[in-house]
């Protein structure tokens, strides 16, 4: 459709259908693309309330993807997934599941932290990382233990006015 079009349940597209968005898409339910199909985000803004899967072929485009489920939602598929712009607004966060993910334009941190466990998410070289808010008292949780002491994975690093941290299970962002 080429007005903004809200699925109230799950998009799934299979066997061999090809689509191209004409206007944002929001989808209350989950995202997934099986194999031999091809989806083209095009320029708009997408909303992904449940998880997305990428088993097809996923084109970016110029478009923005926001993460805002009620509940911990996942990445995954066969595919690895390449978006231009995406954001992160889901206390619950996002987890990779099985595959790594790029960002070509900018990856927003507005609510909620990536879980990447042995994955990794990345940004192209003119990419960029924002984090729009976090708690000061709190930025990442310990998962490993030396002594006595509980350590994250491993040392913060400082890029572009913000820091990155990360232990086993997730990397954040904090902007400065």
């Amino acid at each position: 459709p080429a007005t903004p079009t809200t699925i109230l349940g799950n998009f799934t597209m299979s066997g061999t259908a090809s689509a191209t968005a004409a206007a944002n898409l929001t989808v209350n339910g989950n995202f997934a693309l099986g194999p031999g199909t091809t989806f083209g985000a095009a320029s708009s803004s997408h909303i992904v309330r449940g998880n997305f899967s990428n088993s097809g072929t996923f084109t970016a485009g110029t478009s923005t993807f926001t993460f805002n489920g009620t509940g911990t939602q996942t990445i995954g598929g066969s595919n690895s997934t390449t978006f231009n712009s995406l954001n992160i607004d889901n206390a619950g966060g996002v987890v990779l599941s099985g595959v790594n993910t790029t960002v070509n334009g900018t990856l927003t941190f507005t609510s909620g932290n990536v879980t990447t466990g042995p994955r990794f998410i990345a940004t192209s070289a003119t990419g960029s990382v924002t984090r729009t808010s976090y708690s000061r008292a709190h930025l990442l949780e310990p998962t490993s233990v030396l002594g006595t002491r509980r350590l994250a994975w491993v040392p913060p690093v400082y890029v572009n006015r913000c820091v990155f941290a990360r232990n086993d299970k997730e990397l954040i962002c904090a902007s400065l």
